[in-house]
């Protein structure tokens, strides 16, 4: 059966956010008028499954870790469609579109962490990405994402084989190589335009060898990137606490360093109608994927909100990248008679779907 892809608008409502201030930048007024401080709290209706990189299959992981980690470059969020630099300042494409030369920003620090002497992060290499892209094309039950390289990066499926031969090639993957602390080349198999979409993916971020000689298959609740935000606190299936990452790279127009805010707090209440319940009496300050049978009792008319008519709230409606599908188990009966799989197909009212379940 084949996938049904949408290109579907997730709905927020967004209040403003404060309380539970402890960093030392709480209320500092930036240049531009920036204030400093406050934490943003949000709710998931459904529980992470895992913040490694190599293991982020599903959007609450990525929603948590995309705070955390950082690759080389990202999607641009006010158009999808535009690759922008992360921690790779600026790249080169070969002319025939198979080599990728990455130049990386200097002085990006990991996070603090116990992993690493004196509990102090260090500066990122080239060797770092490597070594993380690497992780992507071992065969371990803690890497889902080595569909990502499959085929596309030159050695990238010798190393997998190697790895599960448990004989791991001694250069690693032969496509990805360190040129010096600061450059990473990329080769690929064949003409690809569209590899930097697949290093914008959040299992391409960068962590350190350290963290995985420590941490293991604990790598999954205990996080150390680059990215603005750090963790401080994980209680699984109740909350995730981000702390602000005071040596974080990045600043604003103004020369600001970001983030501005003292950190973000995950919830995770299952029921869409106690998460709404909880907004309205300001413990939280976003609503994801507003449904829209409740939007009505909450800003009113869409059409009037979408323009501004609901003072208390500011409702936004933004372009998200999702892909939502029936998966058959094609290799037990009854799906694997390829009749009963066309037999659904046709069976599934897609229109429907479209017209009346995600209203147009």
């Amino acid at each position: 059966m084949k996938k049904i892809v949408y290109l579907a608008f997730s709905i927020a409502l967004i209040i403003g956010c404060g309380g539970d201030n402890t960093n030392n930048k709480q209320n500092q007024t930036a240049l531009g008028d920036v204030k400093y401080g406050g934490v943003f709290k949000v709710n998931e209706t459904e529980d992470f499954r895992s913040l490694y990189p190599p293991n982020i299959t599903e959007v609450v992981s990525h929603r948590i870790a995309n705070q955390v980690y950082q690759g080389l470059v990202k999607l641009d969020q006010e158009d999808l469609s535009i690759i922008l630099p992360a921690l790779a300042e600026k790249w080169e494409i070969s002319d025939d579109a198979t080599k990728f030369t990455f130049h990386l920003r200097k002085g990006v620090k990991f996070h603090d962490n116990p992993c690493f002497k004196d509990g102090k992060g260090r500066e990122v290499t080239a060797n770092d990405f490597k070594y993380s892209l690497e992780k992507i094309c071992e065969s371990d039950p803690s890497n889902q994402m080595f569909w990502l390289f499959k085929d596309k990066v030159v050695g990238s499926n010798e190393y997998y084989e190697s790895t599960v031969k448990k004989s791991p090639l001694s250069g690693g993957v032969a496509g990805i190589k360190v040129i010096d602390n600061h450059t990473l080349e990329i080769q690929l198999v064949y003409p690809f335009a569209g590899f930097l979409n697949i290093v914008s993916h959040i299992s391409c971020s960068v962590f350190p060898k350290e963290a995985v000689d420590m941490y293991g298959i604990d790598m999954r609740t205990n996080c150390v990137g680059t990215g603005p935000f750090q963790v401080k606190k994980i209680k699984e299936s109740e909350t995730v606490i981000l702390e602000r990452n005071p040596n974080y790279w990045g600043v604003d127009s103004y020369g600001n360093q970001l983030p501005y805010l003292d950190g973000i707090k995950f919830s995770f209440i299952k029921e869409k109608k106690a998460e709404l319940l909880e907004f309205k009496k300001g413990n939280l300050d976003m609503v994801f994927r507003l449904p829209l049978e409740m939007i009505d009792d909450v800003v009113g008319e869409l059409d009037e909100a979408k323009k501004g008519g609901n003072k208390p709230y500011v409702m936004q409606v933004v372009p998200a990248m999702s892909v939502f599908y029936l998966g058959l188990q094609h290799k037990l009966p009854p799906f694997n008679n390829i009749d009963v799989r066309k037999a659904f197909n046709y069976a599934v009212d897609k229109e429907s779907i479209v017209n009346y379940t995600l209203k147009g």
